[in-house]
């Protein structure tokens, strides 16, 4: 289950220039059934997004999944119409690293 939501904001400070922001936050709630597809070999997703340890024989993911992500894109427009310059920089972090549910 994914439980989640997102913001986006847009600052205009002229008719040429924009900035918008956007911020994420997720969270996998029982991430288990993605790890028996993975381990299993059913799910040939990305496999390097959490690490998978053993207790007792037992797999676990080494942390939980709650990302935060925010994106901040600045626009300009040039005296040429299709030629737009754009600046865009993104932070994103699993705030759940190394935590055990």
């Amino acid at each position: 289950m994914l439980i989640g939501g997102q913001g986006i904001g847009v600052l205009r400070f002229s008719d040429r220039a924009t900035t918008r922001v956007i911020a994420t936050g997720i969270g996998i709630r029982r991430p288990e059934h993605v790890l028996r597809s993975q381990l299993d070999g059913s799910n040939v997703g990305v496999r390097n997004t959490n690490a998978i340890t053993f207790d007792g024989g037992r797999a676990f993911y080494a942390s939980n999944f709650r990302y935060a992500n925010v994106i901040v894109e600045n626009a300009m427009r040039t005296r040429w119409e299709s030629l737009p310059v754009t600046i865009s920089l993104e932070y994103q972090r699993n705030l759940g690293c190394c935590l055990r549910a």
